[in-house]
């Protein structure tokens, strides 16, 4: 096509000069005398025969130029055509509009030492067969920017986000999480995915899945080389429908088949148990929270946690923990909401800074719960947190905050 479109232009182009010295030579049809007076330029040459051959060869060479205006103007649209003949899809337009995203986004302007816009050219001209074809693409595309935290999510693992996010999904009710490095003795390959807990009356927990269990394969597709979240994102689907899981527990392989229902994610358990103090030898109330991961609902959770311990039918807790092991994080906003419990009103939890050195404040409410609850503790109350190498992104943030604004033990 691209070949047919420049062999047209040039043949009007051809036509176009043609015309233009066809114009010129128009001249020779004046008499003699005429003639050699135009090359001298002498001025004299003004009988009327001369004068209308000459608006004649004017005419033509205006409308010649016009002529080869018009073609340039109808050949400059296909030009990017004729530079680059792609014919775009709604997957290009996708892999274009996630480069983008990331470009616009992305904080470290070097891009992890990778050629950006080479790595654009490969990922937006590729010719798609499938979306799970584009999805792997664009995958690859981010993986090599080299940051862990960065990652493309497809369409069903942004629901499934936003689902843990919101404390609402549709799933069997399991948590899980990758095998720490150096910290497993069972020879379980590092990065394998184990089940941490099943939620209290869970599709899971009545079919009979453990703590521990290694999941080997999700609805036919395997699972170890997949993530957590990739496995969870599996085992989720419409309600009602079956999720058959293969496991491995003490070294034998058991099949477990569970219905998916609606699950209202629980973030977080508490409690209060009674210690003996090792430097008094007296009797010390304590009370724990235990928060699995921030979402939109966290505080509220929290809040009628602490409440039930300051309820005239609870002993007041001498001390509280707060034990983050093993939060990964979670929703950033729901880690600022819950510092409103603990902290003074208006204090700055974290700066988030944009690419761009922009720097936005997120912090307590002026009118924080604190200063107005009477059932939540109050500001003297001994708080310690707890964390370990798992403690990550929004649980370090609220840690951070609680260990630098009220100096809470870590």
């Amino acid at each position: 096509k691209t070949l047919m479109k420049l062999m047209l232009l040039l043949i009007v182009l051809q036509i176009t000069i043609f015309l233009s010295i066809d114009s010129l030579n128009s001249n020779k049809a004046l008499p003699i005398t005429h003639q050699r007076c135009l090359k001298l330029k002498m001025i004299q040459c003004s009988d009327k025969d001369f004068i209308q051959s000459t608006k004649k060869s004017f005419v033509s060479l205006v409308a010649s130029g016009f002529f080869s205006m018009g073609v340039i103007g109808l050949f400059i649209p296909l030009a990017p055509v004729i530079a680059e003949d792609v014919v775009w899809t709604d997957r290009n337009r996708l892999a274009a509009e996630t480069w983008r995203a990331v470009d616009e986004g992305y904080f470290d302007r070097t891009f992890g030492g990778q050629d950006w816009f080479k790595l654009r050219q490969s990922v937006v001209k590729k010719k798609y067969t499938s979306d799970n074809e584009l999805y792997q693409s664009l995958s690859e595309m981010v993986s090599k920017l080299g940051d862990k935290y960065t990652r493309y999510l497809t369409p069903a693992q942004y629901e499934a986000l936003v689902s843990s996010a919101t404390g609402q999904l549709t799933g069997i009710g399991m948590e899980l999480e990758p095998v720490p490095p150096n910290e497993d003795k069972s020879k379980i390959p590092v990065g394998t995915t184990i089940v941490a807990r099943t939620e209290d009356g869970s599709p899971a927990e009545a079919a009979g899945l453990q703590r521990g269990d290694i999941i080997l394969n999700v609805d036919g597709t395997v699972a170890d080389r997949l993530s957590p979240e990739e496995v969870a994102a599996l085992s989720r689907g419409k309600e009602g429908t079956k999720a058959s899981l293969q496991v491995s527990r003490n070294g034998q392989v058991v099949d477990i088949t569970a219905i998916r229902r609606p699950i209202t994610l629980k973030g977080t358990s508490s409690g209060q148990i009674e210690v003996i103090s090792s430097q008094k030898g007296k009797k010390l109330q304590v009370g724990f929270v235990k928060i699995r991961s921030f979402s939109s609902t966290t505080k509220d959770e929290v809040t009628r946690a602490l409440e039930a311990m300051h309820s005239e039918n609870s002993a007041r807790p001498d001390v509280l923990v707060f034990d983050l092991r093993g939060n990964g994080g979670g929703l950033l906003q729901g880690a600022v909401d819950t510092s409103n419990l603990l902290l003074k009103p208006g204090k700055i939890v974290v700066f988030v800074v944009s690419k761009d050195g922009q720097a936005q404040a997120l912090q307590t409410l002026s009118n924080g719960i604190t200063s107005t609850d009477m059932d939540l503790p109050d500001l003297t109350t001994p708080v310690y947190i707890l964390v370990n190498a798992n403690t990550a992104s929004a649980a370090e943030v609220f840690a951070a905050a609680m260990r630098v604004k009220n100096h809470f033990l870590l």
